[in-house]
């Protein structure tokens, strides 16, 4: 199960948003737990030869806690 919802401004701005639950069953264990997948992305082009994107994730559970950030500028020049 896995949900985006998009926002798009002008096609200058893009928005997203995620949840994902996970049933984990290990063999040594007695029962299952759920673990949580929250995450977001941000696309920014404030020009054409220019665009800035974000990304976290968060993972959360009884066995695990994460948190993950990444980023990434694009310069294209004209040519």
């Amino acid at each position: 199960f896995k949900t985006e919802v998009v926002f798009d401004h002008i096609n200058k701005l893009d928005l997203s948003a995620r949840y994902r639950p996970a049933v984990t069953r290990y063999t040594a264990a007695d029962s299952a737990f759920v673990e949580h997948l929250v995450g977001m992305a941000v696309w920014y082009s404030p020009s054409r030869h220019f665009n800035i994107a974000l990304d976290a994730d968060t993972v959360f559970g009884s066995d695990v806690d994460v948190l993950v950030l990444q980023g990434l500028a694009t310069w294209r020049p004209q040519l």
